[in-house]
């Protein structure tokens, strides 16, 4: 009887571990998913509503160091960019000590850089497959097409832009209606716009599908239209 208990004991123990063990397995996966998720929403975000990509980079970042912290299969993943984006950081950083306004210089670099920064290696450290970078890639074109159906929209509609501190009256007085969507000014749009197109036109160059090829092409038009 005495060994037939003990057996019995070690069997819950072993079950008790299994369980454990899978329970600390699944809540390790639903914090990884919630980590990618963190990143996906600061890419669709970004162009759209910049102080929710931060937070949502930031949340990320911390999820991340827990997951580095509790997860023993987890490390660091080196990126051949590394050491570059660490050294354009530090220049970066004492270009600070140079400034005419060291107050706002430093202001833009913490609030600028260092937001570049943490993007760069958490997606480095996040983005593992091609799988993943397609959802990267989906979010970053959903913020796309909102940012272009409003900017179009604000063309035809029409809005007084001559109140705009980015706008000189005097020199344009005739000037009253330019399209920036959901950016700051018409000049940021381009900006953004100059590199989603660069973006859409690789995946059209290098397209297979007839359908997608298609999408891709109606896509460009419109995105050359905005910027028009």
């Amino acid at each position: 009887q005495d060994q037939d208990a003990a057996f019995r004991e070690r069997g819950a123990k072993r079950m008790r571990r299994r369980a454990d063990s899978f329970q600390r397995r699944r809540n390790l996966l639903s914090l990884a998913q919630l980590n990618f998720l963190s990143l996906r929403a600061a890419a669709f975000f970004v162009a759209l509503w910049p102080t929710a990509a931060i937070v949502s980079l930031l949340i990320g970042g911390g999820l991340w160091l827990i997951r580095l912290k509790a997860d023993p299969d987890l490390h660091f993943r080196r990126l051949p960019f590394d050491r570059l984006v660490l050294l354009f950081a530090a220049i970066a950083g004492l270009s600070v000590f140079v400034s005419p306004d060291r107050a706002f210089s430093f202001y833009n670099y913490y609030n600028l850089v260092g937001i570049y920064v943490v993007a760069y290696f958490l997606t480095g450290q996040l983005v593992r497959d091609e799988e993943q970078l397609r959802r990267i890639m989906e979010a970053l074109a959903l913020g796309a097409v909102v940012v272009v159906v409003y900017g179009i929209s604000q063309f035809f509609v029409g809005i007084d832009t001559s109140q705009m501190k980015w706008v000189d009256g005097e020199a344009f007085p005739e000037l009253k209606k330019r399209v920036f969507s959901t950016w700051e000014n018409p000049n940021i749009l381009a900006g953004y716009l100059n590199e989603v197109i660069c973006f859409v036109f690789a995946f059209l160059m290098a397209g297979k599908e007839r359908l997608s090829r298609f999408l891709l092409g109606i896509s460009l038009l419109a995105l050359v239209g905005c910027l028009l």
